[in-house]
């Protein structure tokens, strides 16, 4: 059977106990496989980091947790996001630097083309500049 894909606010809910959508989300969790995508992770990343709107709490075991309920189709998709979601814990990247440096990292060797110097923090990061020297 095929899983039933979940945006965003079915992520917000699943991560909310008390979210508005909550008792439909559990009702979908009890009767259908869900799955959603990067790109859903990413806008709940971006939701979880700004100030004043965000969450309060450390983002990697949350992800841990929702991953549980609301799977990526791929294993390394799952991978990508969690070391995102460890970067952004860890070494207070913005979400979309945290998902290029985890994609780079779990991807492609840990190399990255890039001019931001907050990859230089990353320790499985090798940054190749892309700004003169």
């Amino acid at each position: 059977m095929t899983a039933t894909y979940v945006e965003t606010d079915f992520l917000f809910a699943v991560a909310k106990p008390d979210d508005w959508l909550s008792e439909e989300v559990e009702a979908v969790l009890g009767e259908r496989t869900v799955e959603t995508s990067l790109l859903a992770y990413a806008e709940f990343l971006v939701a979880a980091y700004t100030e004043g709107e965000g969450f309060d709490f450390e983002v990697a075991p949350l992800v841990a947790d929702m991953l549980e309920m609301v799977p990526l189709p791929s294993a390394k998709d799952e991978e990508v996001l969690l070391a995102a979601a460890t970067y952004l814990d860890d070494h207070d990247l913005t979400p979309f630097d945290a998902l290029h440096a985890a994609h780079a990292a779990i991807r492609h060797e840990g190399v990255l083309v890039g001019s931001d110097l907050s990859y230089d923090a990353l320790p499985d990061i090798e940054r190749h500049q892309l700004e003169s020297e």
